[in-house]
């Protein structure tokens, strides 16, 4: 008798332990993950953008030309086409009708700096955005009067012993004439204005973590 009664009670508190389990179970499966999902990726996307804000702020971005010449003046068009985006994307970002020793205020002891401008290789399409070699810059800078003055200019920092970017990157827009005094650009620049300005800014933004 004293065995039956030790077996029910058993009995029962297993039951009763199934049925917590049950509860437990019913309210698990009840649970909207797809809540908790989506905070976890609302916390990674702001942890990306803190992030990509952090890197940003070190990063300047230069768009210089010169406005009394053809094409010259295609990176001043283009960087006031991507200034307000940019600078709503935490980048510092100047548009300068200037070049040469006047930049040494602007890129002294930054960690990154990006400048923007009219290039001629002869070796791309007019239109093309390319990646420009620093060691190819002198070589160009018969084409460019802009060209002449960064690598003077950081040669210059380098003997007065200015603190020279960390990084410099040169973005080259290939333009057929940067001499003809004119307040318009090529016809081939002007038909590919939007794709030009879209080039550049992806060509920026994947400078953040080169």
């Amino acid at each position: 008798m004293l065995l039956c009664k030790v077996f029910i009670e058993m009995v029962v508190g297993i039951s009763k332990k199934l049925n917590q389990l049950k509860s437990l179970l019913n309210a698990f499966l009840e649970v909207d993950f797809t809540r908790y999902l989506k905070d976890i990726d609302f916390i990674k996307s702001r942890v990306f953008l803190r992030e990509a804000s952090r890197m940003s702020s070190k990063l300047l971005v230069l768009f210089i030309g010169n406005s009394l010449f053809k094409d010259d003046r295609i990176g001043l068009i283009v960087g006031e086409k991507l200034k307000p985006i940019l600078e709503g994307e935490g980048f510092q970002v100047e548009v300068l009708d200037k070049s040469g020793l006047s930049l040494i205020d602007y890129i002294e002891g930054r960690e990154l700096v990006i400048i923007v401008d009219s290039i001629i290789t002869s070796e791309h399409q007019v239109g093309e955005v390319i990646n420009v070699d620093l060691d190819k810059l002198e070589s160009y800078s018969v084409w460019s009067p802009h060209y002449m003055g960064v690598p003077e200019t950081l040669k210059v920092m380098e003997e007065l012993g200015i603190p020279k970017p960390e990084k410099l990157y040169v973005i080259g827009i290939e333009v057929t004439d940067v001499y003809t005094i004119s307040e318009e650009i090529s016809k081939e620049l002007e038909e590919r204005l939007d794709e030009i300005s879209s080039k550049v800014y992806e060509m920026i933004k994947s400078k953040l973590y080169k």
